[in-house]
């Protein structure tokens, strides 16, 4: 599977927010509503966020309310490394998503007993401290991980007036009702022998904020947020003495949000809802290994069910609404068979997916939806250990969430009648990796272009019906082709060079003249992304340049919602002058380039940041 692994580094997790260490990566996006701590989610090659799925240590994140995923929720200090997969994808994930999958991997014990605190505070009256524990005894590891952030998000941006073509109306402002609080505490623990293994993730998360608005007239809006992801996980090797291994997972998670919006200053009408989603599920995967003909079968199943309350408060009046509830069950197979001393494989593969859904808005009882979805992996490597092609075909679907499908029980009107989404893709790569870690020189360097195509059919886009409300429907497709390359050298030892370039076409391809052709909201063509960074045993200095090329924020591509390419450098260092201490600090957007968003959100100047660690 191709996949972009991002090892995170203490100066990342002390200096950058989730949203901003992919925003760097290939084939990502990121759309944010301003500064750290607000609402950011991620489109992978021009596909939609809610067609993204989620995890953390494979445990879905991605819900089944509305599909999308905060990434500013997320806190990195428990993060030990990100994993992105953007075309196909192996079923250890019994899952996957239209737009692929990102799987953030918790940080597990350290190999020694030690305790870390840091402390930080920057721009906008941004502050943070976080604190870990590592228990380390012979099989046995436990890792405790505790952190805090808030910031008011009051930064100053250029306020349009609502008239984006006249500049004589333009004013600056300060940021309204940006400020946010929030806390996690996540623990892991893990247990290894030579044949057996248990991994156990409790991960909890707390948060409020405000909501600020297109307009900057919200003061009073706010969104309280609780989640908390627990599992087991046994792992067993070498089972009966055959080469056979199997992971048995159980987990259970839940999520509650308490939207206040009484003084009607975002939606249609003053309301204030409270929504509590609990998931059940267990997933297993079993892995067998034929020496024989260097083969790999595996196979995976899961189940999960989803239930899903809320409580609307209107005009002094409370109404408790019937429960949501989905249950969904997930079969996967895949077969790689390697040939020619590993120098060609191929990986077909098949996932199978029935779910049915329980609601009072259905009339009678709803039937079960199935999906199969099939895939193939092509890896050839002409010259062993340098050079290396790929080629991957897939199909994926996206079955509609509860907002979709039932409404929200006020301004969105569901449509049980709604179709899966579907896709159909494909990419080629080509790549160059070499190492040669005795050089004085180049000790690696590799590049890999990729070309993809994707069209999805059935995409559910919402409308207006009525004067305050909403509904879905399947009334549009997308074809979708872009161009990636990614490129990384480390040079004389202490040099690392890395360049990310996007270029994609995320086309309108419904039925509908007006739409058709048109460029999807939010997709910039050109991404780019580069950086250098110099270090050595004390400490290093990085610089970053990121430009995100024009776009435009509505189907019909007006030039009212147009929105200009925007360029920011940055730079970072980390200083350790005594052992176990390191000083970081980072300058976010050095010249002070005041910019929108791609969904037209003013963004922040200059931003600077500051942490100190201490290990012991």
């Amino acid at each position: 599977a191709q996949v972009d692994t991002i090892n995170l580094t203490e100066e990342d997790r002390q200096t950058k927010s989730l949203s901003d260490i992919l925003s760097g990566r290939v084939g990502v996006q990121v759309k944010r509503n301003g500064s750290d701590g607000g609402y950011s989610s991620v489109y992978v090659r021009g596909t939609n966020a809610n067609q993204l799925l989620v995890c953390i240590d494979g445990i879905p994140l991605t819900d089944s309310v509305y599909g999308e995923t905060n990434f500013e929720n997320i806190p990195v200090s428990c993060i030990e490394r990100i994993e992105i997969y953007r075309g196909f994808t192996p079923v250890m994930f019994p899952r996957s998503g239209i737009g692929g999958i990102i799987n953030l991997v918790t940080k597990k014990g350290r190999g020694a007993s030690e305790t870390g605190i840091s402390a930080g505070a920057g721009s906008f009256r941004t502050g943070k401290v976080s604190i870990f524990h590592s228990l380390d005894r012979e099989n046995d590891q436990l890792l405790v991980t505790g952190n805090a952030s808030a910031g008011k998000g009051d930064f100053t941006f250029t306020n349009d007036n609502g008239t984006s073509f006249n500049h004589d109306d333009d004013f600056t402002d300060r940021r309204e009702n940006n400020a946010f609080k929030s806390g996690g505490l996540t623990a892991r623990y893990a247990h290894n022998t030579d044949t057996v293994s248990i991994d156990a993730l409790s991960d909890t998360f707390v948060k409020t904020q405000g909501i600020a608005s297109y307009n900057n007239k919200a003061s009073h809006a706010r969104l309280d947020t609780a989640r908390s992801v627990n599992s087991v996980k046994a792992g067993f090797d070498r089972i009966g003495g055959f080469p056979l291994s199997a992971d048995l997972t159980a987990f259970a998670s839940a999520r509650r949000d308490r939207y206040d919006d009484r003084h009607n200053e975002i939606g249609f009408f003053s309301e204030k809802t409270t929504g509590t989603l609990f998931s059940l599920g267990s997933q297993a995967y079993a892995e067998y290994r034929t020496d024989m003909l260097d083969q790999i079968i595996a196979l995976s199943v899961d189940a999960q069910h989803d239930s899903y309350y809320m409580t609307r408060e209107q005009n002094d009046d409370s109404t408790d609404y019937p429960s949501q509830r989905r249950f969904t069950s997930h079969a996967g197979a895949e077969d790689s068979i390697r040939l020619f001393d590993r120098r060609v494989a191929i990986t077909p593969q098949i996932r199978a997916e029935a779910n049915r859904d329980y609601a009072s808005e259905l009339k009678g009882d709803s039937s079960v939806r199935y999906s199969a979805d099939p895939g193939v992996c092509l890896f050839i490597q002409p010259v062993k250990d340098l050079i290396y092609l790929r080629g991957t075909w897939e199909k994926k679907h996206r079955t509609p969430t509860f907002a979709e499908l039932f409404g929200n029980r006020g301004t969105i009107k569901g449509n049980p009648d709604l179709k899966d989404e579907k896709s159909e893709g494909f990419d080629l790569s080509a790549g160059l990796e070499y190492n040669d870690f005795s050089s004085e020189y180049m000790q690696s360097f590799g590049v890999e272009y990729t070309f993809f195509r994707t069209h999805v059919e059935n995409i559910i886009v919402f409308y207006q019906n009525s004067q305050y409300t909403m509904v879905a429907d399947n009334i549009s497709a997308a074809q979708i082709t872009g161009h990636e390359i990614s490129a990384q050298s480390t040079l004389f030892d202490h040099i690392e060079l890395s360049l990310n370039q996007t270029i994609q076409f995320a086309e309108d391809d419904s039925d509908i003249p007006y739409y058709r052709g048109k460029y999807l909201p939010f997709r910039p063509i050109f991404e780019t992304c580069a950086s250098l960074r110099i270090f050595n045993s004390s400490g290093s200095i990085t610089y970053e340049l990121s430009r995100t090329g024009s776009n435009f924020r509505d189907r019909a591509n007006s030039d009212a919602l147009y929105v200009r390419s925007r360029i920011y450098h940055s730079v970072s260092a980390q200083i350790s002058p005594l052992s176990g201490l390191t000083i970081m600090c980072a300058v976010k957007n050095i010249t002070d380039n005041r910019t929108m968003d791609v969904a037209g959100y003013p963004l922040p100047g200059r931003t600077f940041t500051g942490s100190v660690q201490y290990i012991f």
